[in-house]
C-alpha cells in the first residue's frame, strides 16, 4: 500500500504532449509550502503521441507518477486519478492550463482550514487570440447556495477539494465529460453532488490558472458552446428521472435568457442552434443510461 501524502495534484491528458509540458514546467517552477509531502498524478487517456516522453522528462524534477488508462473518456480518466493518488487533499487541473506560481499554497491553505469543501477556482485565457471559453474571471469571491447557480459557476481545469468530499459524494460519473457519448458536463455533474450532499462549494479567484485552450473561430465556438449545452441537458435529464428538477429547471431558464437575449441583439443569433443541442444531450441520456459500456464504477453516491 502507497503512503499517503497531503497534496495530490491530478491531471488527465490525452494526445496534447506539447500542451503537456507547458503545464508540467509551471508546476516544476511553482514553490512548494515549506513540510509540505506533495505529488503530481498524470493519466494518460490512451495518447499515440510524445506524452509518455513528456511524463518520463518531468519525472526527474516533480514527484510524479504517470498512470495510463486506456479507457477513452474525461470522467473515467479523473477517477482513476482518484484511485491513483495518495493525497489527503486534491487539486485538480487540465493538460492545457498553467498554475498562478501560488496555486499549490491558496489550494492548501484553504484545504488545511477546511478540507470539506469543494473550491472552484478563476480560470484566466492564456492566449488573448482564443475565444473567451472555458474562463471565470470574476475577482470575487462567492459560495453557490442554489443548484440553479451551478453552471458555470465552476470548471474542471481548476478545482481543490478533500479526499473525504469524495467519500462522501463519489467520483465521476463515467458517462459523462470529453471523450463519452455525453461529451461534456463530468465536473458539474460531480459538483451537483457534492451540494446535494451537503457541502460547500465556494468560489476562490486567489486559485488561479491560464487556459491555453487553442480554440478560434466560429465553428469552434459552436462546437464547444453545443457541446457544453448537450452536456448539461444530458445531466438534467438524469436527476429528473429521479425526481429531482432544479437541473432541469436551470436548463430551461438558460434557455429562455438565450431567446432574449436574441430577440434584443439580433447578432446573437447563433447561440439558439448551440444552446438548443442541450435538448439532444436529453435525449442521448435516455439512450445510454443503462449502456454497460457506461456503467463503471465511480464509487459513493450517483
Amino acid at each position: 500500500m502507497m503512503a499517503e501524502c497531503e497534496a495530490s495534484i491530478l491531471i488527465c491528458t490525452r494526445n496534447r504532449a506539447a500542451s503537456l509540458a507547458r503545464t508540467l514546467h509551471g508546476l516544476a517552477g511553482m514553490p512548494v509550502p515549506a513540510g509540505l509531502s506533495w505529488e503530481v498524478v498524470v493519466v494518460d487517456n490512451g495518447s499515440t503521441d510524445d506524452t509518455q516522453a513528456v511524463i518520463a522528462q518531468f519525472s526527474a524534477r516533480l514527484p510524479l507518477r504517470g498512470v495510463v488508462e486506456p479507457r477513452t473518456g474525461l470522467a473515467i480518466a479523473r477517477n482513476r486519478s482518484l484511485s491513483a493518488s495518495r493525497g489527503r487533499w486534491l487539486l485538480v487541473t487540465d493538460d492545457d492550463c498553467v498554475v498562478a506560481p501560488d496555486w499549490l499554497a491558496v489550494a492548501v491553505g484553504l484545504l488545511r482550514a477546511e478540507p470539506m469543501q469543494l473550491i472552484c477556482g478563476r480560470v484566466e485565457l492564456g492566449d488573448p487570440l482564443d475565444l473567451p471559453l472555458a474562463i471565470k474571471t470574476s475577482r470575487i469571491r462567492d459560495i453557490l447556495a442554489h443548484p440553479g447557480g451551478l453552471w458555470g459557476f465552476l470548471h474542471g481545469a481548476n478545482m481543490a477539494f478533500g479526499r473525504c468530499v469524495v467519500e462522501r459524494a463519489g467520483g465521476f460519473d463515467p458517462r459523462f465529460g470529453a471523450g463519452s457519448r455525453l461529451r461534456s458536463a463530468e465536473d458539474v455533474d460531480f459538483a451537483y453532488r457534492v451540494l446535494r450532499s451537503g457541502t460547500r462549494i465556494a468560489y476562490e479567484p486567489d486559485l488561479l490558472v491560464h487556459h491555453f485552450h487553442g480554440r478560434r473561430g466560429t465553428r469552434t465556438w459552436y462546437q464547444q458552446v453545443g457541446d457544453h449545452a448537450f452536456g448539461f441537458g444530458a445531466m438534467a435529464t438524469k436527476y429528473a428521472l429521479r425526481g429531482d428538477g432544479d437541473p432541469m429547471r436551470a436548463l430551461y431558464w438558460d434557455m429562455r435568457s438565450t431567446m432574449r437575449l436574441c430577440r434584443s441583439e439580433l447578432r446573437e443569433w447563433r447561440r439558439i442552434p448551440a444552446k438548443l443541442r442541450g435538448l439532444l444531450g436529453c435525449a442521448q441520456f435516455l439512450r445510454v443510461r443503462h449502456h454497460p459500456d457506461d456503467q463503471a464504477e465511480m464509487g459513493g453516491p450517483k
